[in-house]
């Protein structure tokens, strides 16, 4: 069976319940060298009008320190965000962070790397393209990143925005064909060129390579989490966020839904008289008196 036949074979529905919950905190419990990626926007934190006011809750934080500090997990979020904004608001945890979708890297023991060609030529050439369309779609903006353009269109009106957004994509993609090294990227109701040659996928298949993994589990929302999902091993444990066809093993209901799955998963190494559970309550409270101090 070739890819595309395989692909097509495993885009489905099919929603956790209690049974698959309770079959993957058992395995999750019983791991001894876990990786956890999680997609930010829309994964983490539900979608606001403006990027800027989409930002995490104290749970959310709270969650987040709890899996981070857990010596048998490496979490890893990995967003389409750029480095100052995941600096912000996760550079004090032992996490990895991946940004603007792989072309940064960072670890908790070394600062930001990227391996992404960074020669900004190309954005002279797709900015009038997107201000064009931004100026023919009322409440649409462009959003520029270090290494990216992303047009938004989530506060326009829905059928203009449909339309100028299948308009627009129609050009980029063909002022892309002439140039082999951008891409253009469709989300929830943004587009994005970028360079091309990486993604949340290969970025992902880098670091499952620096150790022997047997719990992997990812979950995301949006089409560029399909890329996550297609790169990871049989065996990994994907969700994608919404009732949609899609290469993830499961479907989460809604955003909501990731808050519960942490906290079962959290829950699996807390259970009264287990030294594990002991040493990461212990962990947690030392985090929480850390975090109250301050």
């Amino acid at each position: 069976m070739d890819r595309t036949k395989q692909e097509q074979h495993v885009l489905k529905v099919r929603l956790v319940n209690r049974t698959i919950e309770n079959q993957i905190t058992q395995r999750y419990q019983k791991a001894r060298l876990r990786v956890i990626f999680l997609d930010y926007d829309g994964t983490l934190v539900p979608f606001s009008r403006y990027p800027e006011t989409a930002v995490p809750d104290e749970q959310v934080l709270a969650q987040l320190r709890r899996l981070a500090t857990d010596t048998k997990n490496t979490l890893v979020i990995v967003s389409g965000r750029e480095r100052e904004f995941l600096d912000k608001w996760f550079g004090d945890l032992p996490v990895d962070l991946i940004a603007e979708h792989g072309a940064f890297i960072r670890t908790p023991s070394a600062g930001w790397t990227s391996e992404v060609d960074a020669d900004p030529a190309w954005k002279r050439r797709v900015l009038p393209v997107l201000q064009r369309y931004a100026d023919r779609c009322t409440g649409a903006f462009i959003e520029e990143k270090a290494l990216s353009m992303v047009w938004h269109y989530r506060n326009a009106d829905p059928e203009i925005a449909l339309l100028r957004s299948q308009e627009l994509k129609d050009e980029l993609r063909e002022l892309v064909s002439h140039d082999g090294k951008l891409q253009v990227m469709e989300g929830h109701k943004v587009i994005e060129v970028k360079r091309s040659g990486y993604d949340k996928g290969s970025v992902a298949a880098k670091l499952l390579g620096t150790a022997p993994y047997d719990f992997i589990l990812a979950i995301g929302d949006d089409k560029t989490d399909e890329d996550l999902f297609r790169a990871l091993p049989a065996q990994a444990l994907t969700f994608k966020i919404g009732i949609s066809a899609t290469l993830a093993k499961y479907n989460l209901k809604d955003q909501k839904q990731v808050s519960r799955l942490i906290d079962r998963l959290l829950e699996t190494v807390l259970l009264p008289g287990s030294s594990e559970g002991d040493a990461c309550l212990e962990r947690s409270q030392m985090s929480r008196r850390s975090t109250t101090k301050a």
